[in-house]
């Protein structure tokens, strides 16, 4: 089994500012499957951290390769089977639980601006969390893993601008597992002037997995593995 990235990426409206009107968003489902009476379903992913952001000319995160980038930062401590990611634009009217929530998205939590969107994944050589700091984040080196393959039947929804990758380990293959280290997820869109929307960003994993730490800022990072 080689290590696969599946990825959807739905467009039902063309242009970076254009306005949509989202759709009830479904549950994120993993690969992993269960058997209920005579059909086989993906169950939902059961860690979930989920983030609330806007972006306009006045809060374009972090600028990389000219694209608006908010990044997470993810520390798995062990080896796990599966991690699914998803960004979605606008966010609407869905309820999202337990979500973080920025105070630029709370004063803008209606607009209804759609943003085209893109999710980056990569992998760190920090194994150590002793190892983590601004500097060597920043001299660490980030490997792209590039997404191939296809998406699950439940990811099939017209619901807005939506991207949604999943990454599946494969353990006899040390190089291509999601192995102990420092990961990173960025949420991303079109620096054009005048873009301006709401997004969803969320990761998950199919188990809660003690030690995970995920966090959007270098600082909270630390602060979470001082605490473990």
């Amino acid at each position: 089994m080689k290590t696969t990235f599946l990825t959807l990426l739905v467009i039902i409206t063309l242009g970076n500012t254009s306005t949509t009107q989202a759709q009830k968003l479904k549950k994120f489902k993993s690969t992993i499957t269960k058997k209920i009476g005579p059909k086989k379903i993906n169950i939902p992913y059961l860690h979930m951290t989920s983030y609330l952001e806007y972006t306009d000319d006045n809060n374009i995160g972090e600028l990389v390769d000219d694209l608006r980038t908010y990044s997470t930062y993810i520390w798995i401590p062990v080896a796990t089977t599966e991690i699914g990611v998803r960004m979605l634009s606008p966010v609407g009217k869905n309820k999202i639980k337990n979500a973080i929530i920025s105070e630029i998205y709370t004063k803008n939590s209606k607009s209804m601006g759609s943003l085209d969107v893109f999710l980056r994944f990569e992998r760190s050589d920090i194994k150590n969390p002793e190892d983590i700091s601004e500097l060597t984040i920043k001299n660490a080196n980030w490997q792209e893993i590039y997404p191939s393959g296809s998406s699950l039947d439940e990811d099939n929804y017209n619901i807005g601008n939506i991207e949604v990758a999943r990454y599946l380990t494969d353990t006899q293959k040390p190089l291509e597992a999601l192995t102990r280290g420092l990961y990173k997820v960025s949420f991303r869109t079109y620096n054009h002037e005048g873009t301006k929307g709401t997004f969803l960003g969320q990761i998950g994993f199919p188990v809660k997995i003690p030690g995970v730490i995920i966090a959007r800022t270098i600082e909270d990072l630390k602060r979470g593995l001082e605490s473990k």
